[in-house]
């Protein structure tokens, strides 16, 4: 009965010791836990799949996403400089120069998507024409206002619409009524009433509250980008850098977004 009562002892003080060393957390040969954001770089146009993408990993594993977007030439210039990153997404022919510099690893580089220019009217209003290129050039002298991002900025879809207006001889009455937006959405301006014509990539003009997505530019008119994306030599994520870009070329993904298959 004694031996009995010993063992007991014995095992029910080693259980607990065992317990306890399980709710201790980590060894001391285990790496902390990462708080700190993947930093990403994207352009203007994949901005809502990107913060989608940062949303579900963020809901899925935790793991926080900081995206940064702007016009292309303002992202070549971040990636090049000395700011760290993991993720940069850009026009391939904006990543060779950085992979020559040792910035990006060339062996991540991946395709991503396309985007082109649409139009976008205010919830509830008649969807203009848009089949040729003179019922886009009706639409667009019929407009009060007309939304989209400024050339000054650099963006590449800003100015080819520039060029389009010229091209359509409506130049300077499109200007005369121009909403220009800078880095914003310009289908934000159609729900507020500052304008009731936006152009800009589809990506961002469909599921924007309070608007209402009529088509794309005419294919004479029109004008595509595209976009790949690669991870960041120095980045000390290189398996979070490539679930992120895994993530943004879903297929499913791209098509809620408005954005065509690379």
């Amino acid at each position: 009965m004694r031996r009995l009562i010993v063992a007991c002892l014995v095992g029910g003080l080693l259980g607990a010791k065992v317990a306890a060393g399980a709710g201790a957390g980590p060894g001391p040969g285990a790496g902390p836990a990462r708080t700190d954001p993947l930093k990403v770089l994207v352009p203007v146009p994949l901005r809502q799949a990107a913060r989608a993408v940062a949303a579900d990993l963020q809901r899925q594993s935790g793991l926080a996403v900081d995206a940064d977007t702007e016009a292309p030439a303002a992202l070549v210039r971040r990636a090049a400089g000395a700011e760290a990153i993991d993720v940069v997404v850009l026009p391939p022919s904006a990543l060779g120069p950085l992979a020559g510099r040792g910035r990006i690893d060339a062996e991540s580089v991946r395709p991503v998507a396309r985007v082109e220019v649409g139009v976008a009217v205010r919830a509830g209003a008649r969807l203009p024409a848009l089949g040729t290129v003179e019922a886009f050039r009706k639409a667009v002298l019929a407009a009060r206002r007309v939304a989209y991002l400024d050339p000054a900025s650099g963006d590449p879809v800003a100015v080819h619409l520039d060029g389009v207006f010229e091209q359509l001889q409506v130049g300077d009455a499109v200007r005369a009524k121009a909403v220009r937006v800078d880095g914003g959405r310009a289908a934000d301006r159609l729900a507020t009433g500052e304008a009731d014509l936006a152009l800009q990539p589809v990506s961002e003009l469909v599921g924007v509250p309070g608007v209402a997505y009529a088509g794309p530019l005419p294919e004479a008119l029109q004008f595509r980008l595209a976009y790949a994306g690669a991870v960041a030599s120095a980045s000390t994520r290189q398996e979070d850098a490539a679930r992120f870009l895994d993530a943004l070329r879903d297929p499913a993904l791209r098509r809620t977004h408005g954005l065509l298959p690379p």
